[in-house]
């Protein structure tokens, strides 16, 4: 199936929810979101971050053993940690003019060349510019005549993953926007990459602070994609699992 012909700026654009729609329970949970949000309607693609960052991190690229000389420009980009996505984020909206969300004080780079890194302090300054998708996960009810997607049963035709009757024998994360959108207008909520939230929580064993991800990803099964389903990372943490990142915005 032929990825859909849009162009990068397209695929950067950022969704307006209706008002309101954003449950209170999640703008107290430190989401920075009071009433409304402007979710990208699909995950950061490799070449978007290649454009912005000057390197392409993915696992899944080219030269990758399945997917020897297939073009991956339009995969979402993975095996980016938090503390790169908050990087991303702001060098995207200075180049859109916008003021960065974060401010973002680097500490240490990795050895690998020094692009991504390993320790940070990380400030929310708010404002319009680009930030990490908010604790919102997509499971707010979607108004009349539309479906909650919220388990298994509800997501066929829009994930992908490794089980069930929508299982492939492709298990890698595939162009974005391929899958049929959420309710939303969404695509990719539910399996290709795990994506980055701002949600943060206290590690129980160690007291320290880890970041969240949801929605699943191409190389695990249904139940990881389902909303209510989080897995909890150190913020400078980029594993071989897929964590990308989905942006978002603040009405200006």
């Amino acid at each position: 199936m032929e990825p859909p012909k849009m162009s990068e700026p397209e695929r950067l654009r950022v969704s307006a929810l209706p008002r309101g729609r954003i449950p209170r329970a999640y703008a107290s949970a430190g989401s920075g979101v009071a009433e409304a949000v402007l979710p990208g309607e699909y995950e950061v693609t490799q070449r978007q971050w290649e454009q912005v960052m000057g390197y392409n991190p993915s696992q899944y690229n080219p030269q990758h053993e399945k997917l020897r000389g297939t073009d991956t420009s339009l995969f979402p980009v993975e095996r980016v940690s938090w503390f790169d996505s908050v990087e991303f984020c702001n060098k995207l909206s200075e180049h859109e003019g916008l003021k960065p969300y974060y401010e973002l004080t680097v500490t240490k780079r990795d050895d690998e060349g020094g692009k991504q890194i390993d320790a940070a302090d990380v400030k929310i300054l708010g404002g319009g510019g680009y930030h990490i998708r908010p604790v919102w996960n997509g499971s707010m009810p979607a108004g009349p005549g539309r479906r909650r997607h919220t388990t298994a049963a509800t997501t066929t035709g829009i994930r992908w993953i490794t089980d069930g009757p929508e299982k492939t024998a492709a298990v890698y994360p595939h162009a974005v926007g391929e899958k049929k959108p959420n309710a939303f207008g969404l695509y990719d909520m539910h399996g290709n990459v795990r994506e980055w939230n701002e949600e943060i929580l206290t590690n129980p064993a160690t007291d320290a602070p880890q970041r969240v991800t949801r929605g699943g990803n191409a190389t695990n099964p249904a139940n990881t994609a389902a909303v209510n389903h989080r897995t909890l990372y150190g913020p400078a943490s980029r594993t071989k699992q897929s964590y990308g990142l989905r942006l978002a915005r603040l009405p200006e």
